[in-house]
C-alpha cells in the first residue's frame, strides 16, 4: 500500500498568486524495507481538526528579548 501511495502529490495553491505561488507536498517523507515516515504537512492536512490547524496558523512566534519584559 505505500507503494502505491507513495507518488501522489498534493499542489496547493492560492487564489491571488501574486502574493505567494503555493506549495506541494507527498504523502511520506521517507521510505525505506522497514521504516516509513508520514509527512507532517499530510498529516496535519487530512488528520487534525480545523480549530486545532487554524490556531497553529495564527501562531506567532516572539522574540524571547521583547518578551521577557512583559
Amino acid at each position: 500500500m505505500v507503494k502505491t501511495l507513495a507518488p501522489i502529490e498534493f499542489i496547493v495553491t492560492v487564489k491571488n498568486s501574486e502574493d505567494f505561488g503555493g506549495f506541494n507536498f507527498k504523502i511520506f517523507e521517507t521510505i525505506e524495507d522497514d521504516y516509513v515516515k508520514v509527512n507532517p504537512i499530510f498529516a496535519a492536512m487530512f488528520f487534525c481538526s480545523t480549530e486545532y490547524m487554524k490556531k497553529a496558523l495564527r501562531y506567532e512566534i516572539y522574540d524571547l528579548d521583547i518578551t521577557k519584559d512583559l
